[in-house]
């Protein structure tokens, strides 16, 4: 089971939002040598735009930011895919908006701060369960 997770998440196609540069590039140097490659995006504007350019697999989003929200990014991103599945990553937020994360098709949410462990940990969990999904339909 392990090696068919890290197969799986060799062929994953990352979209990473998140406005804080520091943070972003924390994150793309601890998943890029287990995934197959990495899209950055700094807001939601962005990350919407390069999702609908890109072939994405998942996506890993902070949930504030400026120009547009991840829960509105995800909003649209849902008009043109109703099943990529997306983690939120956020520090601070109200309960409404960690809610409104969880009710979103196929999202899931990760506390920050959080360590690169638990990171990969939810990473392979999220594309374990799709991967399952996609078994159990064919």
């Amino acid at each position: 089971m392990i090696r068919k997770l890290e197969n799986i998440l060799k062929s994953t196609k990352v979209l990473l939002v998140e406005d804080e540069e520091d943070l972003r590039f924390i994150i793309q140097r601890s998943i890029y040598k287990y995934v197959n490659s990495i899209v950055e995006a700094k807001n939601g504007a962005e990350g919407l735009e390069k999702f609908l350019s890109h072939d994405i697999d998942l996506i890993l989003s902070d949930i504030n930011m400026q120009k547009m929200s991840g829960l509105k990014m995800l909003k649209k991103i849902r008009e043109y895919n109703s099943t990529i599945p997306v983690i939120f990553l956020t520090a601070y937020d109200t309960d409404e908006n960690i809610l409104d994360a969880i009710n979103l098709t196929n999202s899931f949410l990760l506390k920050k701060p959080f360590e690169k462990k638990q990171l990969l940990t939810t990473i392979q969990m999220v594309m374990g369960q799709q991967n399952i999904n996609e078994e159990i339909i064919e």
